[in-house]
C-alpha cells in the first residue's frame, strides 16, 4: 500500500476556491498587478506583497528541487486556471501551487518597486521641478527689468571711477551719485537691488533647492503607504544603503508624529543624509519654531534617497527579479569551488585572478603607449595611380591632386 500523499495546506488551498460574492478565485486576484499609478494603488500593492507573504512558501528550503523544473511549474501554474491546478493529483498540486505563489511574492514586490518609482519619478519629482521652473520664469521679467537698471548703473559707476583714477582726482561721492541718477533714479537702484537679493540667492544649488521646497508640498501623494513601506520586511541593503533603509524604518514612527505637540528636532533625524540642496527645506522652514526639522521635508528626502538607492541596488528587495540584490546570485563557498573548474575552462581562465588582471593591465597599458606615440608620428603620404590610359602620363602625386588631374582629363 503506497504512503498517503500530505494535501495541501489548508491557507494556501483557499487561493484555488472562489469566495462567496466573488466571480474570480483569490490566486486570480493575487495575479492581478496594480494598474494606476497613485499612492492609493501603491497601498494595495503593498498589501497584496504582505498577503502572498503571509503563506511563508518563499522560506519553504527548494534547494534539492532543480531551477529548471521549478521556473517550469511555476510558468505552468501562471497560465493555468484555479480549477486546472485545483483538479491536479497530489503531489503534483502542491507543487504547482508552491512554484506559483513563490514566483508570485516575487512579481508582487517587483510590481510595487516598479509603482514606487513611477510615483517618485512622475507624481514627485517631475511636477514639483515642472512648478520650480514655472516660478522661476514668472520671475524672469523682474529680474530682467532690474538687471538693466543695474547695468545702466554700473556702467556709469565704472566710467566716472576709471576717470578719477585716470586724473588721479579725490573722488567725490555726491557728484558720482549725481553722474548715476542723470540716468537712473536712486529708488529704483536700491529697489532694482532688493529685486535681485530676493530672487537670486547666494548659494549656487538655489534651483534645486527651490525644486526641493516644491517636493514637500507634495508630501500628501506618499503618506498613505509611508507605514506598509517602512515596516514591509522585503527590503533589504548593501553596506552603502544601510542608513537610508534605517531612515526609511523610522518614517512609520514619524508620519504618525504630532509635530504640532512635540516638534521634530534635529538630533531625532540623520542630518548626514540630508544632501545640501535639502537642507534649506529641512532645515530651514520659517514657518516653524526655530530649530524644528520639517516632518515633511525629512521625509520625501528620505524617499527620495531611497528612490536613488534602488535604482543603485544599494538598497534591494527579495524576493525580486528585478530589484534584487546582484550579487546574490554570485557563486560562492562550496557551490563556487565545486563549478570553479569548470566556469574557468569554460573561459579559458586558468591561471589566478591577480595574475590574469595584470596581463589585461600590462595589455592595456601597452595598447595606450602605441597610441600615443602614432598621434605624435605624421601620417604616410598616400599616393594615387590610375591604369586609365589617358591617365598614364599622369604625374604620381598626392591623391586630392592626381583626382583633379584624372577629372580634368575625361
Amino acid at each position: 500500500m503506497k504512503p498517503a500523499v500530505p494535501a495541501l495546506a489548508p491557507a494556501p488551498a483557499e487561493l484555488l476556491s472562489v469566495p462567496e460574492g466573488k466571480r474570480v478565485s483569490e490566486l486570480e486576484r493575487l495575479r492581478t498587478p496594480p494598474t494606476k499609478s497613485t499612492a492609493t494603488a501603491m497601498v494595495r500593492a503593498m498589501e497584496r506583497v504582505e498577503e502572498i507573504s503571509a503563506f511563508a512558501l518563499g522560506r519553504v528550503n527548494l534547494s534539492r528541487v532543480l531551477v529548471n523544473r521549478l521556473s517550469a511549474l511555476a510558468r505552468y501554474g501562471q497560465v493555468s486556471k484555479a480549477q486546472t491546478i485545483e483538479r491536479a493529483p497530489e503531489p503534483r498540486r502542491t507543487a504547482l501551487l508552491t512554484a506559483v505563489v513563490r514566483q508570485l511574492e516575487a512579481q508582487a514586490v517587483d510590481d510595487a518597486l516598479d509603482l514606487f518609482a513611477v510615483l517618485m519619478a512622475n507624481r514627485l519629482i517631475s511636477p514639483a521641478r515642472r512648478a520650480s521652473d514655472r516660478e522661476r520664469l514668472a520671475m524672469l521679467p523682474q529680474l530682467e527689468k532690474a538687471a538693466r537698471i543695474l547695468a545702466k548703473a554700473s556702467k556709469i559707476l565704472t566710467e566716472e571711477l576709471d576717470l578719477v583714477a585716470e586724473h588721479g582726482t579725490d573722488l567725490d561721492v555726491a557728484a558720482l551719485w549725481a553722474a548715476v541718477e542723470e540716468a537712473v533714479p536712486r529708488t529704483a537702484v536700491s529697489s532694482a537691488v532688493a529685486t535681485v537679493e530676493a530672487l537670486v540667492p547666494e548659494d549656487d544649488g538655489s534651483a534645486e533647492a527651490a525644486t526641493r521646497e516644491k517636493l514637500v508640498l507634495r508630501c500628501n501623494t506618499v503618506r498613505p503607504f509611508l507605514s506598509l513601506l517602512g515596516e514591509s520586511d522585503v527590503l533589504g541593503a548593501a553596506p552603502a544603503g544601510r542608513r537610508i533603509l534605517k531612515a526609511v524604518r523610522s518614517l512609520p514612527a514619524l508620519s504618525r508624529r504630532r509635530v504640532k505637540d512635540r516638534p521634530l528636532l534635529p538630533r531625532e533625524v540623520d542630518a548626514e543624509l540630508v544632501p545640501a540642496m535639502w537642507k534649506r527645506a529641512v532645515f530651514s522652514n520659517a514657518k516653524l519654531p526655530q530649530g524644528a526639522v520639517d516632518r515633511d521635508a525629512y521625509v520625501v528626502c528620505v524617499l527620495e534617497q531611497l528612490h536613488r538607492a534602488l535604482n543603485r541596488r544599494d538598497v534591494f528587495a527579495s524576493p525580486s527579479n528585478r530589484w534584487a540584490d546582484p550579487h546574490a546570485r554570485l557563486l560562492d563557498g562550496p557551490r563556487w569551488e565545486a563549478m570553479r573548474a569548470d566556469v574557468l575552462a569554460g573561459l579559458s581562465l586558468t591561471e589566478d585572478a591577480g595574475e590574469h588582471l595584470a596581463q589585461l593591465t600590462r595589455a592595456l597599458d601597452a595598447a595606450w603607449r602605441q597610441m600615443a606615440d602614432r598621434l605624435w608620428k605624421p601620417a604616410p603620404t598616400r599616393r594615387w595611380r590610375s591604369s586609365s590610359p589617358r591617365a598614364a602620363d599622369a604625374p604620381v602625386c598626392r591623391w586630392t591632386s592626381s583626382a583633379r588631374w584624372a577629372s580634368r582629363n575625361r
